[in-house]
């Protein structure tokens, strides 16, 4: 059936079989939380490929030093391409990406791929014969096919009760060391975790509500008057806009603008109603991003993944950076969080 959107298919690698959806107009592919379309292949670069929906159809655009094959056709950073339906994308050590444009039948697009690169077709898995049936052995089968033959013997004679006794000590004293050396080892593991070197535990850290991070994200900034400058910012917010999803950061420099443009003319709504709008779908994607990579990264921590951990943190660095233009106390409240939470996790990483 013909999907409204442009969809990717993993047709290799760690998410073979897997599926995105391209909803919104901009969305990048790569390794890092942060992306839109999330790429496990370790030999991705966190922020691989571009997808731009334009009136022409889907833009990609090569972010990775490491470049993409789109048909086999190797592409560098920075270039771009206007992709058609069946058009096989490489990255990685080996995820292939099947592209399908939007209004087309994504299993008709696969079905005529599979047709041309038959070899990319996954092989029918057969189940295995079931073994044989095991033989007798040879000396039991002779005694029972001998005539008049008495049956093996299925048991050992019972021992004397003087070794039972002598077995059953055994077995106790067995069981008792066994439980004793678990104990033992309960209790270094336990002391190891508890030893400092004045790095607080993620445990011991505080935990931000998103109600925090809407905060920090809506707190207005003060600046003197001044309408040069407010129309300045007013540009750049205008233009920071149009590539708010390019970067890591680019979102959290967007918000800072539009909010300079109205420190410096000391008011609280926006003149154009255009300003408004982009202001607010600028904050609103700001503060999701962070409260949904926040999440994942307390779930790391809590399962004791301190590097999928660590790396959310990071992320979430470089999406809610340390600002000198951004100074209020609720922005420096959850940016201190940020760093105090990744300085932990990276030290429980060395403590492995």
């Amino acid at each position: 059936m013909a999907q409204p959107c442009a969809e990717l298919l993993f047709l290799s690698g760690p998410q073979e079989g897997q599926r995105a959806v391209l909803i919104k107009p901009v969305m990048l592919a790569g390794r890092a939380e942060a992306c839109d379309v999330l790429v496990a292949d370790p030999s991705a670069s966190r922020q691989h490929l571009r997808f731009e929906a334009t009136a022409d159809g889907c833009l990609l655009e090569v972010l990775s030093a490491r470049g993409v094959r789109i048909n086999g056709k190797s592409y560098k950073p920075a270039k771009n391409i206007l992709l058609d339906s069946g058009d096989c994308l490489a990255l990685g050590a080996g995820t292939e990406i099947l592209f399908v444009a939007a209004g087309d039948d994504p299993e008709a697009v696969l079905a005529e791929h599979r047709k041309a690169h038959p070899s990319a077709q996954p092989p029918d898995k057969k189940p295995p014969p079931p073994p044989p049936p095991p033989e007798e052995a040879p000396a039991k089968k002779e005694a029972a096919q001998r005539p008049g033959a008495a049956p093996p013997p299925s048991e050992v004679p019972d021992a004397s009760p003087q070794e039972r006794a002598r077995r059953a000590k055994v077995r106790k004293y067995a069981v008792l060391g066994g439980v004793y050396a678990l104990a033992m080892v309960g209790l270094v593991i336990f002391l190891s975790r508890m030893k400092t070197d004045g790095t607080p535990a993620p445990g011991s850290l505080a935990i931000l509500a998103d109600r925090d991070i809407e905060d920090a994200i809506a707190a207005p900034l003060t600046r003197g008057v001044n309408d040069n400058l407010a129309a300045k910012e007013l540009q750049d917010a205008q233009a920071a806009f149009d590539s708010r999803n390019y970067r890591l950061g680019n979102l959290q420099n967007c918000v800072k603008h539009f909010k300079l443009h109205l420190a410096y003319l000391n008011k609280k709504e926006f003149e154009d109603s255009k300003d408004s709008t982009m202001f607010l779908t600028a904050s609103r994607d700001l503060a999701a991003k962070v409260k949904e990579v926040y999440r994942k990264a307390l779930i790391d921590e809590g399962s004791r993944m301190w590097r999928e951990a660590n790396q959310k943190w990071e992320d979430l660095r470089l999406v809610l950076p340390k600002d000198q233009d951004w100074n209020t106390d609720a922005y420096n409240k959850v940016v201190d969080n940020l760093w105090a939470h990744a300085a932990a996790s990276r030290q429980n990483i060395k403590r492995r």
